[in-house]
């Protein structure tokens, strides 16, 4: 168990750095590489060190993988460097707390929720699949002030093939959706 934290501990350290080094970067526009050297765990001073075995302890208990850990807490506290108009990076000793658990699985909630509001096309009923390309019509007949059938058949290249069959003017139109496709 010991040889484990220390070996994820390890990780986060250099995670970590890696993304404080990317954040660095993204903040002053200079290269990463620049910035700051990425650190390991044994070249960090002690209290540090023992932020990143507390940071482990965490990930283990929760079974996190280090990588997404460290995503997760940078996520949120971007978040709240949003929220405060100001620029906020987590710091080692907050790895490891009460918050950082919630941080994570909170971030990993978000995620299982985004995956699950993902669903195929074939499993959306036709209003929902082709809502945005009947959007598309509407606006394009409204800016020309123009029937939307004017609109499919004279500008059949802005709109998707199965879309196109879905109105039902697929069999007036294919040649010159084709035709312009190829240019």
């Amino acid at each position: 168990m010991a040889h484990r934290r220390r070996e994820v501990a390890g990780e986060l350290c250099i995670l970590y750095h890696e993304a404080i080094r990317s954040e660095v970067a993204n903040a002053t526009k200079a290269s990463a590489k620049r910035v700051m050297p990425s650190r390991k765990l044994d070249e960090v001073d002690k209290p540090t060190r023992k932020a990143f075995f507390a940071a482990a302890r965490c990930c283990i208990e929760l079974e996190a993988d280090p990588r997404e850990y460290i995503v997760a807490q940078f996520g949120m506290w971007r978040e709240a460097s949003a929220f405060y108009k100001k620029l906020l990076w987590p710091m080692p000793t907050h790895l490891g707390t009460l918050a950082a658990r919630v941080r994570f699985l909170q971030h990993k909630a978000r995620e299982e929720i985004r995956v699950d509001r993902v669903c195929e096309v074939e499993d959306q009923d036709d209003k929902r699949r082709w809502f945005v390309e009947e959007r598309q019509l509407k606006s394009i007949a409204r800016m020309q002030r123009r029937d939307q059938v004017d609109v499919l058949t004279e500008q059949p290249e802005e709109f998707s093939r199965d879309f196109l069959k879905h109105k039902g003017v697929w069999d007036v139109v294919c040649d010159l959706w084709e035709e312009r496709q190829r240019s």
